[in-house]
């Protein structure tokens, strides 16, 4: 077998795939024939897979006449279809209770634009909030413990990658900087406040972190419990903080 009988071959198998994914086969077209009558595109099938034409000549042959029969499947198909969904509109708007449906549809002259402008005048005539906005949700303190748990997962990330890059591109040691932070006499105060800064978002994630862990196993979803276990993290996460910046 040559490269072209090959490519043949292949083209062959799509097209077989194909047929397979229209959902009917020989033998199912067959049964159905005496059973029940066929739809139009179904009887052009059957017509055309009846015929002595399939199997014979070479595989160029039996290409193209697949080809062939493909391209009258799809023909009628979307005729058959384009029928039936006339048929079935034409019987919906002839009953009484899609009258209701009928006279309140949008006029077709609408552009979608106009109705969008209508609906959000509407809403501000209503005085009602534009969603989605953060304004809209009442706020709780599982809430408010979500947002802080990923604002301070951002800032340790982002504040040790940027320690550790300083550490590579600054000139002097550790201890230097340390000493010269110390030396500046910002006042008991301001240090405290910067110490509680970096001591409270590493408790707080840390803490909330083991209750998403615990809430893992598929317990504590109730709603006591989830203000419960917030207000655990919250006093550990500020008592925690306060004693590092004690230690350090």
């Amino acid at each position: 077998m040559n490269i072209l009988e090959n490519v043949e071959l292949i083209c062959l198998c799509i097209i077989i795939s194909s047929f397979a994914q229209h959902g009917f086969t020989i033998i199912e077209l067959g049964v159905r024939s005496v059973v029940s009558p066929l739809s139009s595109w179904e009887l052009e099938v059957w017509s055309l897979i009846s015929s002595e034409e399939i199997g014979s000549g070479s595989v160029k042959q039996t290409l193209l006449f697949l080809l062939n029969v493909f391209t009258n499947i799809t023909k009628c198909m979307l005729f058959d279809l384009s029928h039936r969904t006339l048929a079935r509109q034409g019987t919906c708007l002839s009953r009484p209770q899609f009258g209701v449906f009928y006279r309140h549809a949008v006029p077709m002259g609408t552009t979608a634009k106009e109705e969008m402008n209508k609906f959000w005048d509407k809403n501000n005539k209503l005085n009602r909030p534009m969603s989605p906005h953060i304004t809209i949700y009442q706020w709780s303190v599982p809430m408010m413990m979500s947002i802080t748990h990923r604002g301070t997962g951002v800032g340790l990330s982002g504040g040790i990658s940027a320690f550790a890059l300083l550490a590579l591109v600054l000139p002097d040691s550790y201890p230097y900087y340390l000493d010269l932070i110390h030396s500046l006499s910002i006042g008991p105060a301001l240090l405290g406040l910067a110490k509680f800064g970096i001591a409270f978002p590493l408790s707080y994630h840390t803490l909330n972190g083991i209750r998403h862990l615990f809430w893992d196993s598929g317990k504590g979803f109730t709603l006591p419990e989830v203000y419960r276990s917030g207000y655990v993290v919250i006093a550990l996460s500020i008592l925690t903080s306060i004693a590092a910046i004690a230690y350090m």
